[in-house]
């Protein structure tokens, strides 16, 4: 398996956006997990959030391979994200979105060198912990070796305007 991290920092964004130092910009978040030629990218528009905030979770399947990849999905969804939160020896799942499910098998397969994107509206909910790091990982359905995750904050109240 294999990780490719991909960070984009807020000073680099403020720079090529004209910013001065100490402005506020948001700093989308982008994590990258290849597994058996299968890659699964997960994707937000940003790391801090308050409670109440909705957002997209976008999720990108891509097989680099050049054979077709089966994904033996168990139910009817296709994709799962897990919130997670650190418990001092690893991570702990709180909650998997979407929360309902449809019990019904649905294999599907992603064609060699095809990419699939999936989107997931996720709302920061007031049972989400605050002041601590969260994980948001993403998974295909029946394929969570390559779930990649990425560090958020959520609280309750939005930052201070400077």
């Amino acid at each position: 398996m294999r990780t490719v991290n991909i960070f984009l920092m807020s000073s680099l964004l403020a720079a090529a956006a004209g910013c001065q130092p100490g402005g506020s910009v948001d700093v989308r978040a982008i994590k990258e997990v290849v597994a058996d030629g299968l890659s699964v990218r997960i994707e937000i528009p940003k790391r801090d959030f308050t409670v109440g905030d909705e957002f997209i979770v976008k999720l990108t399947a891509r097989n680099t391979t050049s054979r077709p990849i089966k994904i033996d999905a168990r139910t009817g969804t296709p994709v799962y994200v897990r919130l997670r939160r650190h418990t001092g020896v690893g991570w702990e799942e709180i909650k998997t979105y979407p929360q309902a499910d449809v019990m019904a098998v649905n294999p599907w397969t992603l064609k060699a060198r095809a990419e699939r994107n999936f989107l997931v509206r996720l709302k920061v909910e007031p049972d989400w912990p605050t002041g601590e790091v969260l994980e948001l990982t993403g998974e295909l359905n029946s394929r969570p070796e390559a779930a990649p995750g990425v560090t958020i904050t959520a609280r309750l109240l939005p930052p201070p305007e400077k």
